[in-house]
Formats: structure tokens, C-alpha cells, sequence
């Protein structure tokens, strides 16, 4: 199936954002934070706003358990959104993160980590013409029939992953940083 194609548009766009956050310390054993972002989209006339909350329990001087959580939306690209013109009010893509760790401070240059995280996806553009397309199984791929398909919103995606991370810092001459991760991602059209 080719769909017609006549792209001779210019096409200007621009969004805007703003983020907040507030840090508390609740005694000298947790601090707590909360935030929000807000974002307006024009392309697709939509308006968000993301919260986002974390704690942090200090276990030992040396120790901490933290958790954290929050929403995040992204619009799909300009390129999706203008070339198809059932594209046009695509919403934007959205994530839910939930991260939980345990930072280990064994001297004052060094951080060995662990993390957990899982997100899930919603509102993920699923193809009209081919059901198991996802915008998610074209972003890797650098050719132009991505662009021209037209899409509608109903996929989601979940990912699951661990992260280990070590870091000695600025302390003379010597800094550095090694992370390893592992995630599963999976999606549905």
C-alpha cells in the first residue's frame, strides 16, 4: 500500500515548559521531594502538567535507601505529526517511573549504587494501515516510511531494568564513572 504523498510545507513550532521542585529535609533521616512539570504543546494544542515525587531514608552516614516516582510526557516528532495530516493531534507520548535504590558511600570520593526501575508507556502511536506498527519499531530506522503512515493513539509499553553504578569523584587528579544496566522493554500495538 502507498499512500499519496505531497510535502511542500514549511512549518514552524515551538513549546514551552516550566519545572519546579521543592526539597525538604525531615530530620536528619529523610529527605523528601516534590515537583511538577507543565508543558504546552501548540502543534497539537494540548497542555500537561507531570508530577513527580521522591524520598530518600539515610539509613547510616554511608547509607541510603531512596525511592522515587513520576509522570513524563514527550510529543511524538515534529516529522509524524506534519507530513500525514491524521497526525496532526497525535497526544503526546507518556511514561510512569518508579525507581528504587541503595547508595553505599564507603569514603568520601567514592558511590557504589544499585537501582531498580520499571515504566510504563501509554498513549504510544499505533499505525492504522499495519496494526503491529508502533512509532517505537520506527524510530530506529532512518528512512521516510515511517513519516507517512497515518497513526492513532493506543499502544503502551512497559520496561523493566537494574542499574549498577560506581563513581569516584573529583578528589586531585583522578575521577571517573562505571555504570552497567540491564532492562527489558516490552511493547503493544
Amino acid at each position: 500500500r502507498i499512500n499519496q504523498v505531497a510535502v511542500d510545507r514549511h512549518v514552524r513550532d515551538w513549546q514551552y515548559g516550566g519545572y519546579l521542585q521543592l526539597t525538604q529535609n525531615v530530620g536528619s533521616f529523610l529527605t523528601a521531594s516534590a515537583g511538577g512539570r507543565y508543558d504546552r504543546f501548540p502543534v497539537n494544542h494540548k497542555t500537561l502538567f507531570s508530577p513527580r515525587a521522591a524520598l530518600t531514608l539515610h539509613l547510616r552516614s554511608n547509607l541510603d535507601l531512596s525511592g522515587s516516582w513520576g509522570r513524563y510526557a514527550q510529543n511524538p516528532p515534529l516529522a509524524f505529526m506534519v507530513t500525514e495530516r491524521a497526525n496532526a493531534d497525535l497526544p503526546p507520548i507518556r511514561a510512569e517511573h518508579y525507581v528504587g535504590g541503595l547508595a553505599f558511600y564507603p569514603g568520601k570520593e567514592l558511590k557504589l549504587s544499585i537501582e531498580v526501575n520499571r515504566r510504563t508507556y501509554s498513549d504510544y502511536p499505533v499505525s492504522t494501515q499495519f496494526p503491529f506498527f508502533t512509532m517505537a519499531d520506527g524510530g530506529e530506522q532512518y528512512d521516510l516510511y515511517s513519516l507517512l503512515i497515518p497513526y492513532v493513539t493506543g499502544g503502551a509499553g512497559r520496561s523493566t531494568g537494574i542499574e549498577l553504578f560506581l563513581q569516584k569523584k573529583l578528589t586531585g587528579r583522578v575521577f571517573g564513572q562505571l555504570s552497567y544496566a540491564y532492562s527489558r522493554t516490552e511493547q503493544r500495538a
